[in-house]
């Protein structure tokens, strides 16, 4: 059993996923030689490198234009990471001289080259090539000779899923990838080979799967998350009532300012006793100390204290996410612009305010560029406002909201089974059919 794990590797750990599954059958971990292990078990570096991920990055944003049409995410990603519209696309695809003006830009030059090529199997063709660029892994495949190869999958942005998915498949292993985050099915990521068992969040997520990845629902378990588990975990104790402001990692507007507008707006509206808690996006690139210096000076604003050095280096381990799932339990409320927490606090009934605007000009509100936002139109206890005015119209609504339930059963369901045991029936299903065949 080989598990390529990067980013994931302290969560998964955490759930005693690797525990229990070492307990069942003969395990190795694969992981990027700069990756800290937990644990003694059996492991298995391999590199990338430059040239490869440049690869690898270039060959997603042409699969990513070829489906453009299909999921408006996909329009978003594509125009953020290549700084091209679908509107310059359908005028490339018109006149290709065009292209010559993004030779500059050797990432976006490629990958439009290569996707606005007539010869069908050019991208599939381009992946079996890319294998070449693996020997580590190669290397690794052949020592192990795995009956089965366990994903957890980051997002085919930070992971080398689809070059394992197709080593599998050449290679006659059987192979098993579970999705980690939310929006990895609807915005993130593009698979092109399917796996034979695929471990997702829900019915929301199964759908994704069906109708974004053209993957055969017989493959398809519900398991949820490794990061968020709160029926494993005992109930927080109580804390002084506080809203949760939970950053974006796309920055859409001053998010300190923010903090300093939603502080006037409780106290003009007899909240002065209601604290603010900010816990930055680890991805947000904000510095650490100023955002320390300028919550200092203000009253009744923290910094989440799971935080402390880079904000990268509390990216996906336990203990913060933890902290994080008790935050979203016993908020009176959170806040959250563009953020998988979102969901996790619908999970535990807790209502969401989304700050759907930018400070620079859009044609588009923040929510309505990612396909995965659309689903929550209708969730009670979700209130994507567009101005302070408009929440501020709506804080005793909001704040009522607050109960016990899950409100988005469908995106993220509640489970009364571990999460370590539901992705170890997921593997023990595959290779029980593997040995009745």
């Amino acid at each position: 059993m080989v598990l390529p794990i990067e980013r994931l590797i302290s969560v998964v750990a955490s759930s005693n996923t690797l525990l229990e599954l070492s307990k069942k059958y003969s395990m190795t971990l694969l992981v990027h030689e700069s990756a800290k292990l937990p644990g003694n078990y059996p492991s298995i570096r391999f590199n990338e490198g430059i040239l490869r991920r440049r690869i690898r990055e270039v060959l997603l944003n042409v699969n990513t234009i070829r489906k453009i049409a299909q999921v408006k995410s996909f329009e978003t990603r594509v125009s953020n990471t290549l700084g091209i519209s679908i509107q310059d696309l359908t005028r490339l695809r018109v006149n290709r001289l065009l292209i010559l003006k993004y030779f500059w830009k050797p990432r976006t030059f490629l990958a439009i080259l290569i996707s606005l090529s007539k010869e069908q199997g050019v991208l599939e063709r381009a992946l079996d090539k890319c294998s070449f660029w693996w020997p580590s892994l190669d290397r690794v495949l052949v020592k192990v000779r795995p009956e089965a190869i366990l994903i957890f999958s980051g997002g085919a942005f930070s992971g080398v899923e689809n070059v394992l998915l197709g080593k599998s498949r050449k290679l006659g292993i059987k192979s098993v990838l579970v999705i980690d985050n939310w929006d990895n099915l609807s915005s993130k990521s593009l698979f092109t080979s399917s796996p034979n068992a695929l471990g997702v969040w829900g019915p929301n997520m199964h759908r994704n799967a069906l109708e974004i990845h053209s993957m055969s629902p017989r493959i398809v378990s519900h398991v949820g998350s490794a990061r968020f588990r709160p029926n494993e975990r005992p109930s927080p104790q109580s804390r002084p009532a506080f809203v949760l402001f939970a950053g974006s990692g796309k920055p859409l507007f001053n998010e300190l300012t923010a903090l300093i507008d939603l502080r006037l707006m409780l106290d003009r509206n007899q909240l002065s006793t209601l604290r603010i808690i900010y816990r930055p996006h680890p991805m947000s690139r904000i510095n650490h100390n100023s955002i320390a210096d300028v919550i200092e000076k203000l009253e009744r604003v923290e910094l989440d204290t799971s935080f402390s050095g880079p904000l990268e280096s509390n990216f996906y381990k336990s203990e913060p996410l933890e902290e994080l799932e008790n935050l979203c339990k016993l908020a009176s409320f959170i806040v959250a612009p563009l953020s998988s927490i979102i969901v996790e606090g619908l999970s535990l009934g807790t209502p969401v305010v989304s700050l759907n605007w930018k400070s620079y000009p859009s044609a588009d509100l923040p929510l309505s560029e990612y396909t995965h936002f659309l689903e929550l139109r209708e969730v009670r206890g979700f209130f994507p406002v567009t101005s302070w005015e408009e929440l501020e119209s709506r804080l005793i609504e909001i704040i009522n909201c607050k109960g016990e339930q899950n409100l988005v059963p469908e995106i993220l369901p509640s489970f009364n089974t571990r999460y370590a045991d539901r992705v170890v029936s997921l593997v023990e299903e595959l290779m029980d059919l593997e040995k009745s065949n």
